[in-house]
């Protein structure tokens, strides 16, 4: 094998397996979504900068929603779920990533290299596996 490719086959190898959080978690995470009562209107927005919510998804539950881990490098995803249902009071939640645990392997296997990459690709973040939400009714 010419050394050029050599070198380049050990670059791509030392980016990929040095980021724990990166290959094991990714960067992005399905969520599973349940209301008590089911049927609910779940949207997902994002906060922005300018005070304008961004629109991501709107499902009725139960579902499961795919949403990213990282709001760009170095920044843990946010997000603004509302819960909509005829009868009941229309609630909105925050939900915010918190460190994935799976981004302190860096520490023994990855490196600095890899506590540089999980940031960057979003996986250095978490979010929950599910959420179960009661609908209050209106009176």
């Amino acid at each position: 094998m010419n050394a050029k490719i050599k070198v380049l086959v050990g670059v791509i190898l030392l980016l990929v397996l040095s980021s724990c959080a990166t290959v094991v978690s990714g960067d992005s995470k399905d969520i599973i979504v349940n209301t008590d009562p089911s049927g609910a209107t779940v949207s997902v927005m994002k906060p922005s900068f300018d005070m304008v919510d961004v629109f991501v998804t709107s499902n009725k539950t139960p579902t499961v929603l795919h949403l990213k881990r990282g709001n760009g490098a170095f920044r843990p995803a946010q997000y603004l779920l509302m819960f909509e249902k005829d009868g009941y009071m229309t609630d909105t939640i925050e939900l915010n990533a918190g460190l994935n645990g799976i981004y302190l392997g860096n520490l023994i296997i990855g490196g600095p290299l890899g506590l540089l990459i999980d940031p960057i690709t979003g996986a250095a973040w978490n979010l929950p596996d599910r959420i179960d939400y009661t609908l209050r009714p209106l009176k």
